[in-house]
């Protein structure tokens, strides 16, 4: 479990970890191992600062991570992170035999 996270430009959201393993041992030599998890929430957002781009531009929204960018300002908000937890859903299946 996680209680998220915030800070100035990002947010966390809480998430929970889910899963299950199933290890069954046909014989002393075999074994079968299948693993599967998932994360319920934890999605990360990140959040748009202000930039003071002076007589130029003026005091605009932007994207903090591409504010000296050549993009122009207000496109930089387009590419603002706001995606699921990297590894969501992940399964695993072993077979071992010993011989």
């Amino acid at each position: 479990m996680s209680s998220g996270e915030r800070g100035r430009k990002y947010e966390i959201e809480p998430g929970a970890k889910l899963g299950f393993v199933y290890h069954p041992q046909p014989t002393r030599s075999m074994s079968l191992s299948v693993r599967a998890t998932r994360i319920l929430g934890g999605r990360l957002r990140e959040r748009s600062c202000v930039a003071n781009y002076g007589e130029i531009g003026g005091v605009q929204a932007v994207n903090c991570r591409l504010a000296a960018s050549v993009l122009p300002p207000g496109q930089t908000l387009g590419y603002l992170f706001n995606d699921k937890p990297y590894n969501k859903d992940v399964s695993f299946v072993q077979f071992a035999w010993n011989f």
